[in-house]
């Protein structure tokens, strides 16, 4: 048998490309025979849980302290007065004389400083002295001056 140089090349060539393909082909055969062992999932555990993003979070409100409170200033400042101003109304001088135990309510002396509990509160301003002086009467508004 006689044999060309370019028939012994194609059939070496030809048995490379055969060598290098095979173990391909058994490689996906053996894998189409035999499936994977089936893994037991499991949930992870609770540790694991993402953190929450910053910005989800809310900002805090400054919270109000729990009570107001007021320096005496005016001399004829009394505790119904004070009430009155601050909670709309005199019979809340208990409720406030009970908030300040230490305080006498017949001796309340300038720079006194009186707690008014904040459930109590209708207004946060401060007291004015025409309020005082007026027997407990709001203040009028002044009157706009018009040009």
């Amino acid at each position: 048998m006689n044999l060309t140089f370019r028939t012994v090349v194609i059939a070496a060539l030809a048995g490379l490309l055969l060598i290098w393909t095979l173990p391909g082909c058994a490689g996906t055969q053996e894998k189409a025979e035999a499936p994977p062992p089936a893994k037991e999932v499991q949930p992870p555990p609770a540790e694991a849980k993402p953190p929450e993003p910053v910005a989800a979070a809310k900002p805090e409100q400054p919270k109000e302290p729990p009570y107001l409170v007021h320096t005496v200033k005016w001399p004829g400042e009394t505790l119904a007065l004070i009430a009155k101003w601050y909670t709309g109304d005199t019979e809340n001088w208990r409720a406030i004389a009970k908030a300040n135990p230490k305080l006498n309510p017949r001796r309340i002396r300038l720079g006194s400083q009186i707690e008014i509990p904040a459930e109590l509160l209708k207004t946060r301003e401060p007291m004015p002295r025409e309020f005082v002086t007026g027997g407990g009467a709001k203040p009028k508004p002044t009157p706009a001056v018009t040009p």
